[in-house]
């Protein structure tokens, strides 16, 4: 720790308390935990870690797709869609995780619908069979600008 915050955490101790001061780092970490979510594309086709969930957990789909026409997967992801809706218009957050699991489609429909309801790139983590899960980040806004 640098001598500057140091000296910091020694003059708020001083006026405020030891006491008061945790109590205000407790209050801020949780309201920091409580802007950020996670949201997991599909919950049932692998175990996620406790450790890759941040915030919040949003868990967009279970299981299996209706795949017996076009209509019926269409309108199983809109409706999830505007579950999703509703939740992210619960609070505003600051970060959202996905974690990309089940078929490929979920991801993707989650990606574009964050980015459509609230604005925010999604921090990408990704299962990699042995490799288990890697954050690859993926902000395309650092990349794509001008």
């Amino acid at each position: 720790m640098s001598a500057n915050v140091e000296e910091t955490i020694r003059k708020l101790i001083e006026k405020h308390g030891a006491d008061e001061l945790r109590r205000t780092l407790d209050n801020q970490e949780f309201h920091l935990r409580q802007s950020k979510c996670t949201i997991i594309a599909d919950e049932m086709v692998h175990e996620i870690p406790d450790r890759l969930i941040v915030g919040q957990k949003y868990v967009f789909s279970h299981g299996n797709l209706p795949i017996d026409c076009d209509d019926d997967l269409r309108n199983a992801l809109v409706e999830r869609v505007k579950l999703l809706k509703n939740f992210l218009s619960t609070q505003e957050f600051k970060s959202i995780r996905l974690i990309y699991s089940g078929h490929a489609v979920l991801a993707a429909v989650v990606k574009f619908s964050v980015y459509r309801i609230s604005h925010i790139e999604t921090e990408d983590v990704v299962y990699f069979g042995g490799k288990g899960y890697l954050n690859i980040g993926t902000y395309l806004n650092d990349y794509l600008r001008p």
